[in-house]
């Protein structure tokens, strides 16, 4: 198993991962479409999940990739209308409001 990544990996795991859809030369934010305090606000409810539940093999990549998959299918649309630039914390609130992203260790 794994070890759980820090936050600190974790911030550099959304980066590269966000990073490599991006074209060559991009000059935007690291976070994009994110905005930073929205990508700590979904790390912090992962980890705090995690600790609720007793899962100290969270958080781990694949839970950070569909948490912020979740968040960012939820956003699409209000991106193509153009009524969101960036996803906000506001947003990201909002949208994991009452939302498990850890389930229980079996």
């Amino acid at each position: 198993m794994l070890p759980p990544l820090s936050r600190d990996e974790s911030l550099i795991f959304v980066k590269d991962i966000l990073k490599h859809f991006r074209s060559p030369g991009s000059n935007i934010d690291d976070y994009f479409p994110f905005d930073r305090e929205a990508v700590h606000i979904i790390l912090k409810k992962i980890e705090d999940e995690a600790k609720n539940k007793k899962r100290e093999d969270e958080p781990k990549p694949r839970t950070i990739m569909q948490s912020f998959n979740m968040v960012l299918q939820e956003a699409e649309p209000f991106i193509e209308k153009g009524e969101i630039k960036v996803i906000n914390a506001e947003f990201v609130t909002k949208v994991l409001e009452g939302i498990s992203l850890i389930e229980k260790e079996s």
